[in-house]
C-alpha cells in the first residue's frame, strides 16, 4: 500500500510534491504524539496541522481526517486542506513523493493486494 496523502478538499493554491510530503510527515508525528494540533515551519512553508481525532473516509480511503493552514513563500494567498492520512506509521523513507493519490490508484491498489493475498483469493476464486 502507498502511503500518499488523500485529499478531501484545497482552498487557495496547491501545494508541491514536496510540500505535501512534509505536510504528511508533520501530521503524522502529531497523531503519534496524541496531539489535536501542531505548528510547523520549515523551509517550504509554515503553519498549523489539527485533527478533531476523527475517523473517516471518501470512498474506500478511511483514515485520520487533518486540517492544515499553510503559508508559504511561493504563493501570495493562504491555502487551506483538509486530507486523510491512512498510514500514520509509516517512516518518513516510506512516504512517497507527495502527490495526492487518486481514488482510482488507491482502487488499484486495493485490487492488487487482495489478488496477491491467499485468502482474498481463495475467496474470490
Amino acid at each position: 500500500m502507498s502511503n500518499k496523502i488523500s485529499c478531501l478538499m484545497v482552498s487557495g493554491p496547491g501545494l508541491t510534491n514536496p510540500m505535501r510530503s512534509k505536510l504528511y510527515q508533520i501530521a503524522r508525528d502529531m497523531l503519534l504524539e496524541g496531539k489535536s494540533h501542531k505548528s510547523f515551519k520549515t523551509k517550504l512553508m509554515e503553519g498549523l496541522v489539527t485533527t478533531e481525532n476523527k475517523f473517516g473516509g471518501m470512498g474506500a480511503i478511511f483514515g485520520n481526517i487533518c486540517e492544515a493552514d499553510v503559508d508559504t513563500d511561493e504563493f501570495d494567498k493562504k491555502t487551506t486542506v483538509k486530507f486523510i492520512i491512512s498510514k500514520p506509521y509509516a517512516t518518513n523513507e516510506q512516504i512517497e513523493d507527495g502527490r495526492w493519490m487518486s481514488m482510482e490508484e488507491y482502487l488499484e491498489e486495493q485490487e492488487n493486494f487482495y489478488k496477491s493475498h491467499p485468502a482474498a483469493k481463495a475467496h474470490l476464486n
